[in-house]
């Protein structure tokens, strides 16, 4: 039986992940070509992808692992993906300490976080990393090391507070030749504040919500892996209801990929008494996750989102200002990140030339 992993994907192996990978592909070639532009320009182009929880950013990690190492013109790169997990990374030379262990085929686990980050220490790590990523070019003239760092957004909320670890992160990004960083968030604009250090280091991509299309194809991709092609009157009809199915889970999920995979398995099992059973485990699971997103929410935001909700769904940006006693420019900052953040989604009305928003997921 094919292993599918719903929060893990780097658990699976590369051929299943490349036989499911779905909707991402212009965002794969966008970054292949800064890679191979990087490459050849030998200047450090930085990156982020970030997309609301569930929305893939680990499966679409590992699909471009994959896809670097097949690319022929990014041969002499090296790419390396941290732990999720850094809570022994508490500033810039602990990351540059855990790049270097994942690098030089080290055990991450060995990487001690410092308790005071020193000049002398920021200093030699540094260096360190220099050496490393040089005597590679000797070897191999374009090389390119790539790092990614998943929740970047949890690095960077710790070294934020003091200018001086911020500052050691922005030199890392922009003095370090043959360095580039791929940052994973799932909170949008995390670099866009003009009175940070940070301002505009990374380029910008964000995973999109999957569309009805992708549901569907998805699914097929699923059914084929399985091995469940044999085509009759009863499975043509089956996969039809299945299909019907799915077109409403596209709508009722926001486009989550992770409730995609999780969806589809209830839509693949014969049994009911099982799919009951998933179904109640579903809701115990998920429960805590959307409890940790309406808490990490804005607290404007949070104050709009539950508007929203109280006064029922599909309401447009006037409608609700009205309902708070405020003007439409005072939530536009607010909603704008409600909207980029994947917590609610617009509809053009046919009546108007309006949209009606809608909790997304």
């Amino acid at each position: 039986m094919t292993y599918i992993a719903r929060f893990n994907p780097y658990d699976m192996a590369d051929e299943v992940i490349s036989a499911l990978a779905t909707g991402r592909k212009k965002l794969l070639a966008h970054i292949l070509k800064d890679l191979e532009m990087a490459v050849q320009s030998g200047d450090s182009q930085h990156l982020m992808v970030y997309g609301p929880r569930g929305m893939g950013k680990s499966f679409f990690m590992k699909y471009l692992k994959i896809a670097v190492d097949k690319e022929p013109e990014l041969a002499g790169t090296q790419m390396i993906v941290l732990p999720e997990e850094q809570n022994n990374v508490s500033c810039t030379t602990d990351l540059v300490n855990m790049i270097l262990a994942r690098a030089t085929g080290r055990s991450t686990d060995e990487v001690l976080t410092l308790w005071e980050e020193t000049p002398e220490a920021w200093k030699e790590s540094k260096q360190q990393l220099e050496r490393y990523i040089h005597s590679k070019q000797e070897q191999v003239s374009n090389f390119l090391l790539i790092v990614v760092l998943e929740n970047i957004n949890d690095f960077l909320e710790k070294i934020q507070k003091d200018k001086v670890k911020e500052s050691r992160f922005r030199k890392l990004l922009e003095r370090t030749p043959g360095l580039c960083i791929i940052g994973a968030s799932p909170k949008a604009g995390i670099d866009s504040d003009y009175n940070k250090r940070l301002f505009k280091a990374f380029k910008n991509y964000q995973l999109k919500p999957w569309a009805e299309e992708d549901y569907l194809n998805y699914f097929e991709r699923r059914r084929r892996l399985q091995g469940s092609d044999e085509e009759s009157k009863e499975n043509r009809e089956k996969r039809h209801r299945q299909r019907s199915k799915l077109r409403a889970i596209s709508k009722y999920t926001g486009g989550s990929p992770r409730m995609a995979v999780i969806l589809t398995d209830l839509l693949l099992e014969e049994d009911v008494l099982s799919t009951a059973s998933t179904l109640y485990g579903l809701i115990d699971e998920l429960t805590p996750y959307y409890q940790d997103l309406i808490k990490n929410m804005r607290p404007q935001g949070r104050k709009l989102f539950d508007t929203l909700i109280r006064e029922g769904e599909n309401k447009s940006q006037s409608e609700l200002a009205t309902k708070l006693g405020i003007t439409q420019s005072a939530i536009s900052k607010p909603f704008k990140w409600l909207q980029e953040n994947g917590f609610i989604q617009g509809k053009k009305r046919s009546d108007s030339k309006h949209f009606s928003y809608a909790v997304a997921d």
